[in-house]
């Protein structure tokens, strides 16, 4: 609130300080372009005393025609210069006024300055209406008359920098100079009036908009501190792991947006403690069978009730060796999900790894009564940059799968296509199926569609989950769905090598 108050205080000041020193800038400006037309006149009427008494030098030694010719050029009724001394009745301006000569100037006032001129007005008709108009911007008071070199003949004394000037020309000759001093206090009580009603408003303008910044600034505070204040409140619940909590969405805009992606992280932070929770009781029923077992058989063999015929110790050795590969399965889903698994990646033809695969298992398959078919769809070469022992396991996954949940005797398709995303290896069994609401489940860590039938398989649940995290890391696809056969159908879909790198034997390590 005090940043916005701050703000606002300064644009105010500035806005209405600008406007204020603006105004009155143009203003004045403006009141110098009204008087410009009567300087030129004046001009004007300098020319014509100029033309009439052949120079400067009378108006020196009669200053008061100075006076007549500033007259004369704003347009004041009975007025003209006075004819130079000596002339008699000469007529010095149109009118034929002749006028008798002035009063002697005082004494010891040196020409040019003025003194000894009679007081304003004098001999002259009063201001008001038909008289001289009013001298709202005190000309008589600015006005000079310099020679050609610029150098003062009658009026006020400035410097040059600090005059306009309007040339005095003669036959295209410039003779002498008007000067008018750009500084000048408006006396006109209307003007000045005027300006101060403007400066007035002005601040009053500025004042509301400050109130009114005032008020937006409490309502804006409360509005933005309020969602800060929830959220601060629901970082404290996740920091003492109350991963329930869950922040109310009433506007969308950028706080709106960040409740709701911390409703997103919340919720994702509960589903993984869940997860993590779950994975730990899992693993640890995993575990417990084996090892329970394997102990009960050692102390049995201890204790003389069991004797260490080849019937023990291959029962030991099973169970030892079940213990071992979900040792080993953990550790590759661990480094196929933080993308830690090594790979050695080559030109590899998927069909090819798939033949191995099946005469590796055709043994255990004639034993188990499974019939396994194999149809390769994909014209032509169908290479993929893969580590072909990682796939191996993919493919040796999932043949293991179908031979364990599998009813037997069954069917196990096998299907290579050529598609716009890839080379695709399907494997299709029959029944049974999984049911619709396992499916998106299938290839979590240590989930299974059936736990009571995969413990008496000896599955572990994490066969799934280790081909997808090898199949990410080929940059590929993998899926379930129900199959047409009766029971489960796995797609995976691995990206085509380019052309040039189709018979390219080598391989690169990635880290």
């Amino acid at each position: 609130m005090a940043a916005f108050l701050v703000l606002a205080a300064i644009s105010v000041g500035l806005t209405v300080g600008l406007s204020r020193y603006f105004f009155q800038k143009n203003f004045r400006q403006f009141l110098l372009e009204q008087e410009k037309t009567i300087i030129e006149r004046i001009a004007g009427a300098a020319t014509e005393y100029y033309e009439k008494s052949g120079g400067w030098e009378t108006l020196k030694r009669d200053p008061i025609n100075w006076r007549d010719i500033v007259r004369a050029g704003r347009g004041e009724e009975d007025s003209g210069p006075r004819i130079p001394p000596g002339q008699g009745t000469q007529e010095a301006f149109p009118g034929g006024r002749a006028v008798p000569p002035p009063p002697p100037r005082a004494m010891g006032a040196p020409p040019g300055t003025g003194k000894g001129l009679p007081p304003p007005g004098a001999g002259r008709r009063p201001a008001g209406p038909g008289g001289h108009p009013q001298d709202i911007l005190r000309l008589g008071e600015r006005l000079c008359l310099l020679d050609a070199n610029k150098k003062l003949i009658e009026g006020i004394s400035a410097p040059i920098g600090e005059l306009t000037l309007v040339p005095v020309s003669v036959q295209q000759q410039t003779v002498g100079w008007i000067g008018i001093s750009n500084d000048f206090e408006i006396t006109d009580p209307l003007k000045k009036n005027f300006m101060d009603n403007q400066s007035w408003a002005l601040l009053v303008i500025g004042a509301s908009t400050l109130g009114l910044a005032i008020i937006l600034s409490i309502f804006l505070a409360k509005r933005i501190l309020a969602p800060i204040r929830m959220l601060a409140a629901g970082t404290k619940d996740i920091a003492a792991q109350r991963f329930q909590v869950r922040l109310p969405i009433s506007r969308s805009d950028e706080l709106g947006r960040l409740a709701s992606d911390f409703n997103t992280m919340a919720g994702r932070l509960e589903k993984s403690t869940q997860m993590q929770k779950q994975w730990v009781s899992d693993v640890s029923h995993e575990l417990r069978t084996p090892l329970s077992v394997l102990i009960s058989a050692i102390e049995a063999l201890q204790d003389g009730v069991v004797k260490p015929d080849d019937q023990t110790l291959q029962m030991l050795h099973a169970n030892a060796g079940h213990i071992q590969k979900l040792v080993a399965d953990l550790h590759d889903l661990s480094l196929a999900e933080s993308g830690a698994l090594r790979m050695n990646m080559t030109a590899v033809q998927p069909w090819e790894l798939v033949h191995e695969i099946v005469e590796r298992f055709q043994e255990r398959c004639t034993d188990r009564g499974l019939t396994v078919n194999l149809k390769n769809q994909a014209h032509g070469p169908a290479a993929v940059s893969g580590d072909r022992r990682r796939l191996i396991q993919v493919f040796t996954n999932l043949m293991d799968n179908s031979l364990r949940h599998t009813e037997m005797p069954g069917v196990l398709s096998i299907c290579q296509n050529l598609g716009p995303g890839g080379v695709t290896i399907i494997f299709e069994d029959s029944k049974p199926g999984v049911p619709d609401d396992a499916l998106p489940r299938l290839f979590d860590r240590l989930f299974k569609a059936d736990p009571s039938r995969s413990d008496e398989t000896g599955g572990s649940g994490l066969g799934l989950s280790i081909c997808k995290g090898i199949v990410s890391r080929h940059g590929g696809s993998i899926k379930a769905s129900g199959s047409v056969l009766g029971g489960l159908r796995v797609e995976i879909t691995l990206p085509l090598l380019d052309e040039s790198r189709q018979n390219d034997g080598k391989g690169h390590y990635d880290d």
